[in-house]
């Protein structure tokens, strides 16, 4: 009789063994047969709740993306690129913080006020060693604002100096004497105020001024 009942459950757990590995080779085709054979998007598979597999249904199936070149860099085959156009006449430089200086020279009992080119005054011909007296005045100066003093191209500051520092002062005005270089050619005095700049250009011409350049 023991023999009996435990036949009776052996065989009862080969069945379910055997329905088991059915009900999986049963769901690995189904699955199979959904998946993608070509390119195409297909929907995606979920499991219902009586344990069938099935496919989800797909809102809106995606139009293929065409790519195009926006109209602004379509150029035919050897063309070259579009190079963008040259300006005519570059643009003046910023105006500065102080707006542009005004310059008045004293030499040798003379006064002169050169005229101003975006910070660049006009060029004066002073003799050998001449000695300059000048004043720059700025239209919006800011009182009190620092004003660095340098040579270039030769000569030298009051005292010697090659440069220096000086204030504005209440009328908006700085004064400086400058020594010009003896030997022919141009000097100039940078003064400098933050990113302000104004240069002061002066030629030096022997006795004979046959060094003086044409238009000058």
């Amino acid at each position: 009789m023991k023999a009996k009942w435990l036949f009776l459950i052996v065989l009862f757990i080969v069945i379910l063994m055997a329905a088991g590995v059915w009900i999986r080779q049963d769901k690995s085709s189904t699955i199979a047969n959904l998946s993608p054979s070509n390119n195409e998007i297909q929907p995606p598979i979920v499991l219902a709740a009586s344990g069938e597999v099935v496919a989800a249904p797909l809102a809106n199936k995606p139009d293929k993306v065409k790519m195009t070149q926006p109209e602004s860099v379509r150029r035919k085959a050897g063309e070259p690129l579009n190079s963008p156009p040259i300006p005519v006449q570059f643009p003046a430089p910023p105006a500065p913080q102080m707006g542009w200086a005004e310059a008045r020279y004293e030499i040798d009992g003379r006064v002169i006020a050169p005229g101003n080119q975006h910070g660049q005054m006009a060029l004066v011909h002073v003799v050998p060693g001449a000695l300059i007296s000048a004043t720059l005045k700025w239209p919006k100066a800011i009182p009190g604002a620092t004003v660095a003093l340098e040579v270039v191209d030769g000569g030298r500051l009051e005292d010697g100096q090659l440069s220096q520092l000086v204030r504005v002062d209440e009328q908006g005005e700085i004064q400086l004497r400058y020594v010009a270089n003896r030997q022919p050619g141009k000097c100039q005095v940078v003064a400098r105020c933050g990113m302000d700049e104004t240069v002061l250009c002066f030629w030096v011409a022997d006795e004979s001024a046959k060094n003086i350049p044409a238009g000058l």
